[in-house]
């Protein structure tokens, strides 16, 4: 069964008639931040053509302006909008001319090659609303979206000020991309959607965790591949991302990697299962979803989720365009994973940033992850010239080396009367309380390391953030936990889900920091194996 929703999210304001059309009768709307919202990114549209017009022409219904429209004559008059990019549509929004007063009835039909049309909606009637109305259809692959009009209940006029199409660009599009007809993507669109991931164009190393060559070149004998195996092989639990402690991710990723170096064709079947059943979780706060989506989004491009699994991976990935903004408990002002990340300095914002830049680098946002997340780690760690938004969360507390100054890493060589500051996480070892020497053993600046290390990481094999970035900062928050800081003159190590860290730091910095057998943290594991 088709299902149709209304939501009015737009200002219109009212225009001239161009033809014999009645004048228009809408009201002024208050904008509304459909940003907030669940649904997915606004398509880029690249023309509109039409059966029939007036001086109203096509084109007006996709211009971004409420102020003009299409309008079309006579039962049966066409609208064909053209996606720029082969797309799982899941909904259609039209903003009807004069909608507030009069019902419009239409059908929806989609496309993929423009020739043969399959019908989503039929004999659908507007709801009377001044702003969009939001038809929910699929979703359904297609690049051509056509609304066939039956009149109004005042005229036989088919008017529709402007579309939008919502959904994900499927993966590899771009080769079938249509043609540019000058219209940009929509103030709501996410650019670079369906952008390669692999290859060098998004970056300078294939794969956003670990490749799949990295992986084949792995042994299959040892603990380490013991563990990983037997997670991949094991019961994994359920998919819940408003759940703290929930290994399913972890497990998921663990059902990949194995897929991958064995080529077990059951297994990998699991691991699709496990990402698409993500889809269904419940949320909580911020904080849970950072933490546990890092896994599916790794697993997903690991086993290179397009072509394996298609349909399953084009829901997957609307599903993963609706996070960043998805309404949530967060922190430091954050009401949503993207806004965490930006505003944040301790841990919840740093496994936000972990997060974002894997979901924004899986969806190909390229641009967006390198204006957003990665220049907001960069400042994180200590380039207050490259952002410094995070200033009005920063605590003095004591453990910053210049709170005139604040960073989330203490710069290189930092020092407080002998005291060894350089690399000392300061919003998160407050959490022991303020400034007191030596320092109290607060596990928060392990907590907050799980995301840093991983955003880190992933940004680097982007090409978007160096792991030198700061005098290598996060190597040195990593060490400082190594050098004789705390109680009794001791060190203060990787312990319990944080110990997949060290053999990470190792591997990428080339160091070599003591390690133990990895456990699989709070958004990572099998590093003893992946990164031996």
């Amino acid at each position: 069964m088709k299902r149709w929703l209304p939501w009015c999210v737009v200002a219109l304001t009212a225009c001239e008639p161009l033809s014999t059309e009645e004048p228009s009768t809408d009201p002024d709307l208050v904008e509304l931040d459909t940003a907030q919202s669940a649904l997915s990114p606004s398509l880029e549209l690249a023309s509109a053509t039409a059966t029939t017009s007036d001086a109203n022409v096509p084109a007006n219904a996709i211009d971004r302006d409420t102020a003009t429209r299409w309008s079309g004559e006579g039962d049966g008059a066409a609208l064909t909008i053209t996606l720029r990019h082969l797309s799982l549509v899941d909904a259609v929004e039209l903003a009807w001319y004069n909608g507030s007063t009069r019902t419009a009835t239409f059908d929806l039909l989609t496309s993929v090659d423009g020739a043969s049309y399959a019908p989503q909606l039929t004999r659908v009637q507007s709801q009377r609303l001044a702003g969009y109305e939001l038809s929910a259809v699929g979703p359904v692959q297609a690049q051509y979206v056509r609304i066939v009009g039956h009149g109004n209940t005042r005229n036989d006029w088919n008017s529709i000020r402007e579309v939008r199409v919502r959904g994900a660009v499927v993966a590899g599009a771009d080769a079938g991309a249509a043609p540019d007809a000058g219209v940009a993507p929509d103030a709501g669109a996410t650019p670079d959607a369906g952008a390669p991931r692999d290859g060098g164009s998004s970056g300078p190393r294939a794969g956003l965790w670990l490749s799949p060559a990295e992986v084949m070149a792995l042994p299959m004998s040892g603990s380490a591949w013991a563990a990983v195996e037997g997670a991949a092989r094991g019961a994994w639990g359920s998919a819940d991302l408003s759940d703290l402690n929930s290994r399913h991710d972890v497990n998921v990723l663990a059902g990949a990697l194995v897929a991958v170096r064995t080529g077990d064709g059951a297994l990998l079947a699991k691991t699709v299962a496990g990402i698409d059943a993500v889809r269904g979780s419940g949320y909580s706060r911020v904080l849970e979803l950072s933490r546990n989506i890092q896994g599916y989004v790794f697993a997903a491009d690991l086993i290179d989720l397009g072509r394996v699994a298609p349909s399953t991976d084009a829901t997957f990935r609307i599903f993963l365009a609706g996070l960043p903004n998805l309404p949530l408990q967060g922190h430091s002002g954050g009401v949503d994973l993207e806004s965490t990340a930006r505003l944040s300095p301790n841990n919840w914002g740093c496994h936000a940033r972990a997060a974002l830049a894997a979901i924004q680098l899986y969806l190909g946002q390229r641009s967006v992850a390198s204006a957003g997340v990665a220049t907001w780690l960069r400042g994180w760690e200590g380039d207050r010239a490259a952002y410094s938004g995070f200033d009005g969360e920063y605590t003095n507390s004591g453990w910053h080396f210049d709170f005139s100054q604040p960073v989330g890493i203490n710069p290189k060589g930092a020092t407080r009367n002998g005291r060894d500051f350089d690399g000392l996480l300061p919003e998160d070892q407050r959490r022991a309380g303020n400034f007191t020497w030596p320092a109290p053993k607060e596990g928060y600046t392990w907590e907050a390391l799980q995301g840093t290390v991983v955003a880190a990481v992933v940004l680097d094999r982007a090409g978007l953030l160096p792991l030198t970035a700061s005098d290598s900062a996060v190597l040195r928050a990593v060490q400082w936990h190594y050098r004789p800081n705390f109680t009794g003159g001791t060190t203060f190590p990787a312990e319990g889900d944080d110990t997949w860290i060290p053999w990470v730091v190792n591997k990428v910095y080339g160091v070599s920091l003591p390690t133990s057998p990895a456990s699989s943290g709070k958004n990572m594991g099998w590093t003893d194996w992946t990164h031996r």
